[in-house]
């Protein structure tokens, strides 16, 4: 049988069975469930690609390869109000989805087995589905596509992993450095779980070489296009904001009476006095802090706290692990790799200050010994009892993220009836507000009505938004609106006006049940300012 003849085989056979069974249930899920993006730098570069913020399609949007977000801006100058950015997002899960249950049906495992295995990874992308976040999208993709092209029963037909290599390419151009990090951990799991000959160097070599090519072709692009000076300062910013020890100062309040850096630690430095040279120093001075007992202590805190605040990601981590070490049949063959893995992810995380989601990539790679080995050693009785926990715990999940969905819809609708109260030459902005929750609002046609702060400041995007909304400088505008969730926190956005030179009035406030508008006029808007 000839490869085509082979693929139109499987893909047919796949697209009839589970695998077409979860292709509809997620187009219902994308359609139907209340999803929303995890944080906001997806819903930043939606915004930006689709030309929602600066009103321009923008075929740069600093995190993902500029070939992908090129593409991305080809698809919505065909069709500008279709959602491509989350239909890609969806698309890129359901790849990775295929690729690992492609393996599953052609692997030698039993019913039962493949019964715990298919749960398992329903259960995980049921989670990614539910909140997508580019990274992890790419860490999964990534994970699939290695798995995919390392898998030996494609070995006597060299060119039937393509779709692998096609997935691997994809899950490089969504975040090069997630699949860096899984590609480590790939590597130290498979040769410790498979056979090893000429032609797995081969492919690992070949696997590197694309590596490199995306990364040295992102960079030449980036050092010749118009955002160089922007991409030095927010290489210089991350560098200090999100420096582990910087975080603790931040959340110790550590910071509050340093006006310059605790405005920079809320993400506010547009237009700020904050220089590369400020940046640089601070970032040897945070780097000395490193190495002391208390720095350490605070890291695997971080740890737990992540682990508190992302439950079912916790939990999908602690099930990914007790199947390796209680069910693998390999104990000791996998421990120096876990060894290893583990005391890799601990001098990682203190030098880094890890979110849940890189955290997360790292407890997927346990898929690897997962997917390799099959678990042999599982009792049937077993395979049904974790079956069940594991669904159990996805209900329980899927039912907590529609209890969110239902506040987020509520708080949603305030936001547009605030919204219509904001006049063109009032400048607004949201401060508390969730971005995540516009997960499915504004594009080129609806624009955003408002200017963000984060890592678009100081760069073109910023500019071009200001410029769109007929603004230029937040030190030239004369009146402001800020919308802000009612929390128990403190607020500092119009601190920080003032801190710029503004003389703040507070001319009217308006409230709903979970949110206050708020506007001022600036005294001093432009003959005090330099």
């Amino acid at each position: 049988m000839n490869l085509a003849a082979k693929w139109s085989r499987n893909i047919g056979a796949g697209l009839g069975s589970f695998q077409g069974a979860v292709f509809i249930f997620l187009i219902l899920f994308y359609t139907l469930f209340p999803w929303r993006f995890q944080v906001n730098d997806d819903v930043i570069m939606m915004w930006l690609v689709s030309g929602a913020y600066t009103g321009n399609l923008e075929n740069y949007i600093v995190f993902i390869h500029p070939i992908l977000s090129l593409m991305l801006t080809w698809f919505y100058g065909f069709i500008e109000t279709v959602p491509w950015y989350s239909i890609g997002t969806f698309s890129a899960l359901y790849y990775g989805f295929f690729l690992l249950e492609w393996q599953l049906r052609n692997q030698g495992f039993g019913l039962t087995r493949k019964y715990l295995l298919r749960t398992l990874l329903l259960a995980t992308l049921i989670h990614l589905a539910a909140f997508p976040q580019f990274t992890l999208v790419s860490g999964f993709l990534s994970l699939a596509s290695l798995t995919f092209i390392f898998n030996p029963n494609w070995s006597g037909e060299p060119n039937s992993n393509i779709l692998g290599w096609i997935g691997a390419c994809l899950a490089m151009a969504i975040r090069l450095e997630a699949f860096t990090l899984v590609l480590a951990g790939f590597s130290l799991f498979h040769l410790s779980s498979r056979r090893i000959d000429r032609s797995v160097f081969f492919k690992m070599g070949l696997v590197v070489f694309i590596l490199l090519g995306f990364y040295f072709s992102k960079l030449i692009y980036e050092k010749n296009s118009d955002f160089t000076d922007y991409l030095t300062f927010n290489k210089a910013r991350h560098e200090v904001i999100d420096h582990p020890v910087f975080y603790e100062l931040s959340v110790e309040d550590a910071l509050i009476g340093d006006d310059k850096w605790y405005y920079f630690s809320q993400w506010f430095f547009q237009e700020s006095e904050i220089t590369i040279e400020d940046l640089n120093g601070k970032k040897v001075q945070l780097d000395q802090a490193y190495w002391s007992w208390d720095s350490f202590r605070k890291s695997i805190l971080r740890y737990f706290s992540v682990q508190k605040h992302e439950l079912f990601k916790g939990f999908l981590s602690f099930a990914y692990l007790f199947l390796v070490l209680k069910y693998s049949g390999h104990r000791r063959k996998l421990f120096l790799p876990l060894l290893v893995w583990g005391l890799f992810f601990l001098f990682t995380n203190h030098i880094f200050h890890f979110r849940g989601r890189v955290v997360f990539i790292f407890s997927l790679i346990l898929l690897v010994p997962i997917w390799n080995l099959g678990l042999k050693a599982i009792p049937k009785k077993m395979c049904y009892a974790l079956s069940t926990v594991i669904c159990l715990f996805t209900l329980i999940h899927v039912g907590n993220v529609l209890l969110e969905a239902s506040r987020r819809k509520q708080i949603l609708k305030e936001f547009h009836e605030l919204e219509k109260s904001v006049f063109p030459n009032e400048m607004f902005f949201t401060e508390g507000f969730p971005l995540e929750y516009f997960s499915k609002d504004y594009d080129i046609v609806q624009p955003t009505p408002f200017l963000i702060n984060g890592w678009v400041s100081r760069s073109p995007f910023q500019q071009n938004a200001m410029e769109r909304l007929g603004f230029s400088s937040y030190r030239n505008a004369e009146n402001f609106a800020i919308l802000q969730v009612k929390e128990d926190r403190s607020y500092s956005f119009s601190a920080y006006l003032e801190h710029l030179g503004h003389h703040l009035e507070p001319t009217d406030s308006i409230s709903t049940e979970h949110l206050i508008l708020i506007k001022y006029q600036s005294t001093s808007a432009s003959e005090s300012l330099p």
